[in-house]
C-alpha cells in the first residue's frame, strides 16, 4: 500500500454530494469548488491543491498530471471506474489514485435487474403507446423470467448480487469468474462454469467485469455465434465488454433477441453506428445510469471522503483505505517449471513488450514487469530459476517471502506432465509456500494436439493446492512460521478437508470454512505473448483477495 501522504487542500471538479465536503471540513481539509474546468485551466489549478476529486465528467490527464507533479497527492474518484484519469500518469507523477468501489453496487445491480426485466416485459414502449392513445396488448406480449437461464459473467459484487435477486425470480443462474470458487458462487445461489458451456444454454446474459485486454469485446462475434439464438445481452459495467458492431449484426440477423446497455464505447454516443444501435427495436439504452441514485451518490462521497482521511493518516476512526487503484508496489513472483517448458521465452516476452530493464542477478534471470488491468500501478519482480540442484538452496531461501508462483507447462508435451506435476507441488506444498497462490501458463496452446487448460488443471492435482490454502487462512494466519514441520503440514491438509467437507454439508454458509481458490490455468503462447499479461492480472486478483481474507480473518480473533 502506499505512505501516507498529507492531504490539505482539496479541488472538487465535479459535483458531488456535500456529505462529502462536510466530513472531510469535518477533518481540516480545505475544499475548493470549481466545477467542469477545461484542461489548460485545471492545469494551472491543479499546482495548488494537494488533491483531485471527480466523478466521470473531468478528464484527468496526463498533461493535468504532470503540470500537479510535486504538488498533487491523490486524485479521488466518486465512483468505480477510473478511466477518465490516466493512471499511468499517475504512478509516474507519485500520484495516489482512489475510487470508491462499493458505494455503487445496490444501484447498478437494480438497474441490472430492471433492464433484464424490461427484455422480457415490453412495458417501456407499451408505457409510450398508451400515452400516444393506442391499446395493443398483443404487440406487446412478453415473456416469463422464471424458469430461464441467466448468465452473469464476472462475479464480484455486482455480479454476486444480480444473481442473488433473479434467482428468487426462479432463474436458474449461472455465471463464470476466473477468481471465484464454485463454492462462494453458490453461496449467492450461482452455479460456476467455464465459459464454453454457458454460450449455449443462457437465455440472457449480463457482464459485469472491469474492461482489460481479456475482456475486451468479450461478448462478440465468435461468442454469440455459440450462444442459443435469441439470446439476450445486458451491460450495465463497461462499454466495450460487447463488441457494438458484432451486437447489432446479431441484431439484425435474429442471432440476438434483444439487448439492454447502459454504457457504450462512447459516451455521449455520437457516431451515426451507435445512434443506430440505440435506436434499433430490439434496444433498450440508458444514458450510463447505473450510479444514479441519491443513495449511491451519497455512499459514493462519504467513501471517497473517508479514502482521503484514512490516506492522511489524521483519524483513528478511519484506517482503511481499499480503493487504491495504483499502489506503487512490487510484488515478488517466482517462475518455475521444466527446462523445456518456455519460462525463458515467457520472462523476455513480458520484457520486451514492456521494454523494462534486466535486473542484475547472479543465478537468476530477473525481470520487473509492470501490471496492467486491475493490476495497474504494481510491478511485478519475476524471478526465474533453473533446474540446477546446486541453485535448490539459493531458490528455497528466495521462495519464502514470494507473493506469488508462475508454473509454466508444456501444453504439447504429454509425457512430461507428471514430472511437471512433481516439480509445481515439490515447492507449492513446502511449508513456506502454503497458501501462495499459483498461476499455471498452459504454454504452447497454438500447437496442435496442446492439452486444454482444464485438463491440464486435472493432471496437476491443482485441486490439491485449494485444500492446502485453507487452514492458512482461516486457522493459521498468524501462528505458522516459514519452518513449520512436515507433520503441521498433513494435520493443516487434513483439518483442511475436513472443513471443506463440512462446508459442503452445510450447504457452503460459513465463510470461514471455505477455501479461497489460489491457483489459476491461463491459456497461453510465451512466443506472440497471447494470455501472459491476462495472466498476470488473475495472479494479482489472487494475491490480493488472499490478503484481505487473511487480514480479516486476523480481525475476527
Amino acid at each position: 500500500m502506499p505512505v501516507k501522504v498529507d492531504i490539505k487542500k482539496v479541488l472538487v471538479c465535479d459535483a458531488v454530494d456535500e456529505s462529502c465536503v462536510a466530513l472531510l471540513k469535518e477533518n481540516g481539509v480545505q475544499v475548493d469548488y470549481k466545477l467542469k474546468l477545461p484542461e489548460n485551466e485545471l492545469c494551472k489549478e491543479v499546482q495548488n491543491y494537494d488533491a483531485l476529486i471527480v466523478r466521470s465528467d473531468t478528464k484527468v490527464t496526463e498533461k493535468v498530471l504532470n503540470a500537479g507533479a510535486g504538488k498533487l497527492k491523490a486524485v479521488g474518484r466518486a465512483g468505480a471506474g477510473v478511466d477518465n484519469i490516466n493512471v499511468d500518469a499517475a504512478t509516474k507523477n507519485n500520484v495516489v489514485v482512489l475510487n470508491a468501489p462499493g458505494g455503487n453496487s445496490i444501484s447498478a445491480c437494480e438497474l441490472t435487474c430492471l433492464l433484464i426485466a424490461s427484455l422480457a416485459r415490453p412495458v417501456c414502449p407499451a408505457a409510450e403507446s398508451m400515452k400516444r392513445g393506442a391499446w395493443d396488448r398483443k404487440l406487446y406480449a412478453g415473456s416469463e423470467l422464471y424458469g430461464k437461464t441467466l448468465a452473469v459473467l464476472g462475479l464480484g459484487r455486482i455480479g454476486r448480487e444480480v444473481g442473488t435477486r433473479l434467482g428468487e425470480f426462479g432463474m436458474k443462474v449461472v455465471g463464470y469468474d476466473p477468481i471465484t470458487t464454485a463454492a462462494q458462487a453458490k453461496e449467492a445461489g450461482i452455479q460456476k462454469m467455464e465459459l464454453d458451456e454457458i454460450w449455449p444454454l443462457a437465455d440472457y446474459i449480463t457482464v459485469h467485469t472491469p474492461l482489460m485486454p481479456s475482456t475486451r469485446n468479450l461478448v462478440g462475434t465468435e461468442t454469440l455465434a455459440k450462444c442459443k439464438k435469441g439470446v439476450k445481452i445486458i451491460n450495465v459495467a463497461r462499454g466495450g465488454i460487447v463488441d457494438e458492431k458484432a451486437l447489432y449484426e446479431a441484431l439484425e440477423s435474429g442471432q440476438c433477441g434483444g439487448a439492454a446497455l447502459d454504457v457504450f464505447t462512447e459516451e455521449p454516443p455520437k457516431s451515426e453506428f451507435l445512434l443506430n444501435l440505440i435506436k434499433h427495436p430490439k434496444v433498450v439504452a440508458t444514458p450510463h445510469l447505473g450510479a444514479s441514485t441519491k443513495e449511491a451518490q451519497i455512499r459514493v462521497a462519504v467513501e471517497i471522503a473517508e479514502q482521503f482521511i484514512a490516506l492522511s493518516g489524521t483519524s483513528t476512526t478511519y484506517k482503511d483505505y481499499n480503493g487504491v487503484i495504483n499502489r506503487n508496489g512490487t510484488l515478488h513472483i517466482v517462475m518455475l517449471g521444466l527446462d523445456s517448458a518456455g519460462k525463458t521465452t515467457v520472462l523476455y516476452r513480458l520484457k520486451f513488450d514492456q521494454y523494462l530493464n534486466t535486473v542484475p542477478t547472479i543465478g537468476f534471470n530477473c525481470e520487473k514487469v509492470r501490471g496492467v488491468g486491475k493490476a495497474k500501478g504494481v510491478s511485478f519482480l519475476v524471478w526465474d530459476v533453473g533446474g540446477q540442484e546446486k541453485l535448490r538452496p539459493l531458490w528455497r531461501s528466495y521462495t519464502r517471502c514470494t507473493d506469488g508462483i508462475v508454473f509454466v507447462v508444456d501444453s504439447v508435451d504429454t509425457e512430461r506432465i507428471e514430472e511437471a506435476k512433481m516439480e509445481l507441488m515439490r515447492t507449492a506444498k513446502c511449508p513456506e509456500n502454503i497458501g501462495v497462490p499459483v498461476l499455471v501458463l498452459a504454454n504452447k496452446q497454438d500447437l496442435p494436439g496442446a492439452l486444454d487448460p482444464k485438463e491440464i488443471e486435472k493432471l496437476l492435482g491443482l485441486h490439491e493446492l485449494a485444500t492446502f490454502a485453507a487452514p492458512v487462512l482461516t486457522n493459521n494466519c498468524t501462528g505458522a512460521s516459514s519452518s513449520s514441520s512436515s507433520s503441521q503440514l498433513s494435520q493443516a491438509a487434513a483439518a483442511a478437508a475436513a472443513a471443506q467437507q463440512a462446508a459442503s454439508s452445510s450447504g457452503g454458509n460459513s465463510s470461514s470454512t471455505v477455501p479461497l481458490k489460489l491457483f489459476h490455468v491461463q491459456s497461453s503462447c510465451a512466443v506472440t505473448g497471447e494470455g501472459l499479461n491476462e495472466g498476470l492480472e488473475v495472479l494479482y486478483e489472487m494475491i490480493t483477495r488472499k490478503r484481505k481474507l487473511s487480514k480479516n480473518s486476523k480481525k475476527k480473533r
